[in-house]
Formats: structure tokens, C-alpha cells, sequence
């Protein structure tokens, strides 16, 4: 094919294609998924400069303005795309008219990833081939992420003892908190039966992830008077760490979060 051919390439027209598989649409936070790129050549020879993975998701900040003019301040919300992982699946090469190649690939799933159906933050992956002076060919899909063992028992270990979600939140880390990711997920939870019905009013809870343990933030909301919500001494805040190679079993961890309630209330 002759120059038309290239020139139609450059803009997208008979462009090469791309399309990332994955071996199972379920992930698991904390290890790798496998599956593999396939590249479909177009009409022309192409060389792209690399074939790169990115695993994202979003959340949403705040961001407070002052109005000088009308002396108030003003609320904006700004969406804020995040690369949990990225990875490069193939450096620079060419691909043939009409020829079809798969590449495999092992791609990290952090800890701390939005897990699905917890939360209604999605995630997916996305597969961009850089290509100079042409249009890049791109392939983004919508992946399921399934907790991690340990924060598994950890929020199942709030179900049993009565605790229903109310409402889920993503922010900015705190700048007392050390987390491997820029955001925090903040669950608000209810006793609606179980030990602490009637005892606490929510319990909020973060889950932040270290190189060597989860980290389980509480703000008790305890039931109090009208002088304790009044003077605001109903809240309590405390941490429980899980190292990674602790013995964890559900029955223990159920009991540990448990103490960690009651002896505050």
C-alpha cells in the first residue's frame, strides 16, 4: 500500500487494533492478573514505540475558592483519575498488514484497590499504544477486583457483628495516615442488630494498606446524652493493625475488632 494507504493509518483509518484479555474477569487485590494483548495489524505496516497497561480508577476532591469580589468561598468538585499500576508489555516493534500477535502479560492488582460491589468507584484497565505521528490505537475494560484475604475477614468481621454500610466515600489521604495509594475509601457504618445496636450511633472505618500490614481506622460515634454530642466528646479514635504474616484466622479478627469497640463505649 502507498502513501494514501500510510496517510489513512496516521488518522486512524485501517489503523492497527488492539484488544486486552484477561484469563478471568475477577482480579484479587494484592496479586497478579495474567492474561494477554492481542494486536491485529491494519492495512499498512505499522511501528509503534511500546505497548503499555495501566490499571486505574478515580475518585473526586473538594477544592475550596475564595471569591474575592463576594468575600465567600465556594466549593468545586474535580474528578481525579488515578495509575494504580502500569506496565510496559512491548518496547518498540513493527506489526505486518493483516498480522495478528498476542503478547502475555502479568500486571500487579494493589492493595487498596476499590473493590467491586463494596463500592460503586470502578476500575479498569487500560491498554495504549504509543505510535508516532498517528492516532494511537486504545482498548479500556472494566475489571471486577475481589478483596485481599485479610481485608476479606476484616469487613466480613464487621457483618457479624451487625454492622451494615451506609454510605462509602473516597478523599485524599489524611496527613497522618500512611497508605501505598493517593486516596482512602471511608466506610460509614450502622449497628442495625449485633452487640452494639443502640450503643453506637456509626462506627467509620479506613482501611490503609502498608508494605507490611493493613491498618484499620475507627471513629466511634458512640450513643451518648445531649451534653456528650453537645461538648462533641462522643467520638472515639483508635487503630488495630493486621500485619500480612500475622496467624489470622475470622473467629480472632472478629474478636479483635469487637474489643477495639467495646472498650470505648
Amino acid at each position: 500500500m502507498g502513501f494514501f494507504g500510510k496517510m489513512m493509518a496516521s488518522v486512524g483509518v485501517g489503523n492497527m487494533k488492539v484488544d486486552t484479555q484477561l484469563e478471568s474477569e475477577f482480579l484479587t487485590a494484592g496479586s497478579e492478573a495474567s492474561g494477554v494483548v492481542l494486536i491485529k495489524g491494519g492495512d499498512v505496516e505499522q511501528t509503534y514505540n511500546r505497548i503499555e497497561l495501566l490499571l486505574q480508577t478515580d475518585y473526586y476532591v473538594t477544592i475550596a475558592e475564595e471569591d474575592d469580589e463576594a468575600e465567600e468561598e465556594s466549593e468545586t468538585t474535580e474528578r481525579r483519575v488515578v495509575t494504580l499500576e502500569r506496565l510496559i508489555v512491548d518496547g518498540k516493534n513493527t506489526i505486518q498488514a493483516g498480522e495478528i500477535r498476542e503478547i502475555p502479560f502479568q500486571i500487579r492488582v494493589p492493595l487498596g484497590t476499590p473493590i467491586h460491589g463494596l463500592t460503586s468507584r470502578e476500575v479498569w484497565l487500560t491498554t495504549d499504544v504509543d505510535i508516532s505521528f498517528a492516532i494511537d490505537p486504545s482498548d479500556e475494560d472494566i475489571v471486577k477486583v475481589q478483596p485481599d484475604i485479610i481485608s476479606e475477614m476484616i469487613l466480613n468481621s464487621f457483618g457479624a457483628l451487625g454492622f451494615h454500610i451506609d454510605e462509602i466515600d473516597a478523599e485524599e489521604v489524611p496527613q497522618y495516615m500512611q497508605t501505598l495509594l493517593p486516596f482512602v475509601e471511608e466506610l460509614e457504618l450502622k449497628a442495625h442488630e449485633g452487640p452494639f445496636y443502640r450503643k453506637v450511633d456509626e462506627v467509620e472505618v479506613i482501611l490503609t494498606y502498608m508494605h507490611d500490614r493493613i491498618r484499620v481506622w475507627l471513629e466511634i460515634d458512640k450513643r451518648g446524652g445531649f451534653f456528650t454530642e453537645l461538648l462533641d466528646i462522643d467520638e472515639v479514635n483508635c487503630y488495630i493493625d493486621f500485619p500480612y504474616d500475622c496467624d489470622l484466622n475470622q473467629e480472632v479478627c472478629t474478636r479483635f475488632i469487637y474489643e477495639s469497640i467495646a472498650q470505648r463505649i
